[in-house]
């Protein structure tokens, strides 16, 4: 019923009236006919009003209609009261007492908004009244007059409130520091989310500008407040209209973007209002008993933690589309920091799933969907691309839209391909390099994807011209016809192939570029000058898929050289040659590995880095940087490895905790979790390692290494069961990982050169106390080594070759290739046939790639070839 709540009237004529209203009824009187017109409630009820205000306080109305275009007017019946409640919140018109009011009421009935213990900033702005003279402390005191206007209202107003601290980032962030800024930018989400409150100057257009402490004193009174038994209402420019104002103005500032999502509480001091928004009330200074929040949009983060995650990945792009229509003055630096503290709260927001690395504004968890955006408008400007991957959004200076499932409104209008459940392609790595390491989800350089899928071309209608902004292109898909690669820059002539072996014919190789090959086809000059030795051999391309870099060449680098050849003396003098690394060695050092390697063949290889509390993360910085650097003539994958252990001796829980920060910090650059659990002190902390290198794998969604020593005593540490495995436990092994696309992807990789080295016999030197067996009793130091062509042909398990370790204690003077180890295998393993030396070289090449996730890429049939 109009006699109470909110109602809307339309009248369809252009007049004025007086409306007088009772208990049952309504009597209106137009200015132009004088005689009155009593009207019934239920007949107001079915009407809308247009515009109007208060006449003399009186519970009579001068109402304006306009026919055509009719505005809303929202108006209240209530019981009388005593006196006015708007006398309680009002005295003086000061911006501080309208806050405390407000806060008062939100803190005492507001369950969204509860406040939650912080932490301060790293640097706040004390305020004390001292004989009512506002003091203001940063690391000294602070004169005011020094202030600008906007800063100087902001301690007054907080100060009024009965507020202890303030932040504000222009004073609490060196400016002129960069190494700050970024630390601290960093740090904004919390500040944010924490706050007591946020005090906005959406009127001023930056710090020099005013932020309004008092109001004109207005008669008007709001329409929810229980004054009297009339209908009391306000003038319609007085509405809604300066809450789509303060809007319009937050919507044009990207910094504002998170402030304004993150705030359980936000003023906003405009010139002629004073707003308030928090999860569950607006209000404003001529409205002060405010309007439900409900009304309004409640900030996206205030829905957070959530355990619907697909929902709320869905709810992350709308935001970001919604960020990217916000002004950012330096774009190029700002676009990922200006939102750092939403990514850091939707990370945490979801108990059970892990939404995977952050990789410039997608999260790996959202890949496939996040990838799928374009730029809203269709001019194309080579200028609003700015720094990062050209994949993601974060690249455009500018505003963007996503494709979304299920809302065809997302979908660029007359696209004719239509989304899918089941996406027609696969991410097969992803990872982006910061600028900023101290803030991950902050600026990025550079980023690398590598999808698989099919292939498909796209054309735009001769006669399509240039739509509206609400479509796009009209794009067809058809058929991907077959490569055509000219001008070829390289061929090779008269080549044997392996897998066309012992056919006779030759074959020229083209290639489009150094990377690619793009033709296969038999040798027809007879010309060829005859050539006293065989054609040269084309073979496929080799893969390490275990190496330590870190640890390469050490003993080219310190005078720490072994003695008995003991695994027990190895770690301890690789712990003495750790604590000598420098950024410098390590990178030089890597370099070494790398280039070798890539000289002998190699294009792709898994890396070890160490993680304990010698060298912290230092071998893993300086890998990042190599894996960087050399990523277009190699492809590395980095292994973030717990030699030490993880729960025993005095340094467990510390190597645990830095290997958890490892992933936290530097997670998108980090491929393989790895540890090795028979170095625990008792078989209970090798369990506890174990379960916890699944679990935390599982949880950041990386592949997994366990490192076993492949001793031959049942009474040795953990996983030794394992090497003792006869035929009737592999057989086992064999069926619980299964075959066929349900198999479990479990691979083996055998270590020969190490293990042989750890299985000579002890020698009889004074130092042989270092030595794990007894000294003098030749054979005693049982190893062994893993038996990669058996295992694979009788059981058809996936088992590859890798080096491990070239030039330290494990492996002193090892060699990184890779067909070297493949020689060394026909006598470890007695396998001399020419089957034997086949199938022992695709142990380093095709199996060992296959081995740590990369499956064959090839294009047409053709794969990488090495030319020997």
């Amino acid at each position: 019923m109009f006699s109470r709540g909110e109602r809307r009237v339309h009248i369809p004529r252009w007049q004025e009236y007086h409306l007088s209203v009772d208990e049952t009824s309504a009597e209106w009187q137009s200015r132009t006919q004088p005689a009155p017109r009593r009207w019934s409630l239920e007949q107001l009820d079915a009407a809308t009003r247009v515009s109007h205000r208060m006449e003399s306080g009186k519970g009579v109305l001068l109402i304006e209609v306009q026919g055509c275009e009719p505005a809303k007017l929202l108006v209240s019946f209530a019981q009388r009261t005593e006196e006015p409640l708007l006398s309680t919140v009002r005295s003086d018109g000061r911006t501080s007492g309208f806050a405390r009011h407000w806060m008062q009421i939100c803190d005492e009935s507001h369950l969204s908004c509860k406040r939650t213990g912080s932490v301060l900033p790293t640097r706040v702005i004390q305020l004390q009244i001292i004989h009512e003279e506002l003091k203001a402390r940063l690391l000294k005191e602070i004169d005011f007059s020094e202030l600008s206007h906007t800063f100087r209202e902001a301690l007054e107003i907080a100060a009024g409130i009965g507020l202890q601290y303030i932040w504000i980032d222009a004073l609490c962030i060196l400016q002129d520091d960069e190494h700050d800024w970024v630390r601290e930018s960093a740090k904004m989400g919390d500040v944010y989310r924490h706050a007591a409150i946020t005090i906005n100057a959406f009127a001023s257009a930056d710090g020099m500008g005013q932020c309004t402490t008092a109001y004109p004193p207005t008669n008007l009174v709001d329409y929810a407040c229980r004054i009297g038994g009339e209908v009391y209402v306000h003038e319609e420019d007085g509405g809604f209209a300066d809450v789509y104002e303060l809007e319009g103005v937050i919507q044009t500032r990207g910094w504002v973007f998170q402030e304004e999502q993150l705030s359980p509480r936000r003023l906003y001091c405009g010139q002629h209002h004073l707003v308030w928004k928090c999860a569950e009330m607006w209000a404003r200074n001529d409205r002060p008993c405010g309007f439900s929040g409900e009304v309004f949009d409640k900030p996206f983060m205030s829905t957070y933690p959530c355990s619907n995650w697909k929902f709320a990945y869905r709810q992350w792009r709308r935001m970001v589309q919604s960020y990217t229509r916000h002004n950012l003055t330096y774009a190029a630096k700002d676009k990922l920091p200006a939102i750092s503290g939403l990514a850091a709260v939707f990370e945490q927001g979801f108990p059970g799933h892990h939404v995977g690395d952050y990789l410039g504004g997608i999260w790996r968890g959202d890949i496939y969907r996040g990838l799928l955006w374009y730029r809203d408008g269709n001019a194309i400007d080579r200028d609003r691309h700015i720094e990062g991957p050209s994949w993601s959004w974060a690249s455009w200076d500018g505003p963007i839209n996503f494709v979304f499932e299920d809302d065809d409104a997302g979908w660029p209008a007359r696209m004719t391909w239509q989304p899918q459940r089941k996406y027609p392609c696969k991410v097969r790595e992803a990872s982006t390099i910061l600028t900023d390491p101290e803030n991950k989800y902050g600026r990025v350089s550079s980023g690398r994807i590598v999808v698989k899928g099919k292939r498909n071309c796209f054309y735009r209608s001769k006669d399509q011209a240039l739509l509206s902004r609400s479509t796009v292109h009209r794009l067809h898909q058809v058929k991907m016809p077959p490569p055509q690669l000219s001008p070829a820059i390289r061929t090779i002539s008269n080549v044997r192939l392996h897998s066309h072996s012992p056919d006779p014919t030759t074959y020229d190789l083209t290639f489009s570029n150094e990377q690619t090959l793009s033709s296969i086809a038999p040798h027809t000059d007879t010309n060829t000058s005859p050539n006293k030795s065989s054609p040269p051999l084309a073979l496929p391309a080799l893969t390490h898929p275990h190496i330590h870099l870190d640890k390469a060449y050490i003993h080219n680098s310190t005078t720490i050289h072994p003695q008995t050849g003991s695994f027990q003396e190895a770690l301890t003098l690789t712990t003495q040659a750790k604590a000598t690394f420098t950024e410098a060695d390590l990178h030089r050092r890597g370099e070494w590995l790398l280039s070798e390697s890539i000289l002998n063949g190699v294009t792709a290889l898994r890396a070890f880095i160490e993680i304990d509390n010698t060298v912290h993360h230092k071998c893993l910085t300086t890998a990042i940087h190599l894996k960087h650097s050399w990523r277009n003539h190699c492809h590395i994958q980095l292994v973030a490895f717990a030699q030490d252990p993880l729960f025993s001796g005095p340094n467990g829980q510390v190597n645990r905790d830095l290997m958890n920060s490892a992933f936290t910090d530097h997670g998108a650059h980090i491929d393989v979790l790895g540890v090795t659990p028979y170095v625990e002190s008792d078989l209970e902390s090798a369990k506890k390692n174990i379960q916890w290198a699944i679990t935390t794998a599982w949880q950041l969604g990386k592949h997994l290494d366990f490192h076993l020593d492949y001793h031959l005593d049942p009474t040795k540490g953990a996983l030794v069961w394992f090497t003792l495995f006869g035929g009737d436990e592999w057989e086992r092994l064999k069926l619980e990982i299964g075959a066929g696309e349900d198999a479990l992807q479990v691979s083996f990789v055998g270590l020969p050169s190490s293990d042989l080295y750890m299985a000579a016999p002890p020698l009889s030197s004074p130092s042989t106390s270092a030595c794990d067996s007894k000294e003098g009793v030749v054979g005693d130091r049982v190893r062994g080594t893993i038996r990669v062509p058996d295992l694979i042909r009788r059981y058809g398990l996936d088992v590859v070759l890798g080096v491990n370790n070239v030039g330290n204690a494990f492996t002193p003077w090892g060699s990184v290739d890779p067909v070297a180890l493949a020689c060394l295998g026909v006598g470890v393993y007695q396998a001399g046939t020419v089957e034997d030396t086949e199938l022992l070289y695709e142990c380093v090449s095709t199996r060992a790639r296959a081995a740590i996730g990369l499956e064959e890429e090839s294009e047409n049939g053709l794969s990488d070839l090495n030319v020997e």
